[in-house]
């Protein structure tokens, strides 16, 4: 986790020396994951993660929003990047395994986001889509607390 605050931490000072915006790593992941989303020539795979990733975003935001009337900045870079490096150690876990154990790579990454809920949402229609979605690459809810999710992949390993 210390590894994660302290990337962070050089990041936003590196957009500080630039002066960039406060909420430049939520900004840039949401971006960048808009811009897979919008291109025609993107693949299945990077489509759906990338949705997944513009979903969960948005999510964060606005339901933080809704619930505590707003947001701090610095709340919303920190879940952006977690939710980046955790889906990157997803994929790289799955790409690793071989194909007769990745069903328990799938099921610890998906215990670690349901053992974690960022807010107390009872909408599981809307927040649990993404899991049961058959065709789907990422089995998560949208209702995570993804630095503690991080955390509990990091302390697994």
């Amino acid at each position: 986790m210390r590894k994660i605050k302290f990337m962070l931490l050089a990041i936003m000072l590196m957009g500080a020396a630039s002066s960039v915006k406060a909420q430049e790593v939520f900004n840039i992941v949401l971006h960048k994951a808009e811009n897979v989303v919008n291109n025609p020539h993107a693949n299945e795979f990077d489509l759906k993660v990338n949705q997944y990733k513009v979903t969960a975003l948005r999510y964060i935001a606005t339901t933080g929003i809704k619930i505590n009337g707003k947001v701090q900045e610095e709340f919303l870079n920190m879940q952006a990047y977690a939710l980046n490096v955790f889906l990157q150690k997803y994929m790289t876990a799955i790409t690793k395994t071989p194909k007769e154990s990745r069903k328990n790579i799938v099921m610890q990454f998906v215990q670690a986001t349901r053992n974690h809920p960022l807010y107390k949402d009872n909408n599981k229609e809307a927040t649990e889509s993404f899991v049961k979605d058959p065709g789907g690459f990422t089995p998560f809810s949208l209702n995570v607390d993804w630095e503690k999710a991080l955390e509990e992949i990091e302390k697994a390993k």
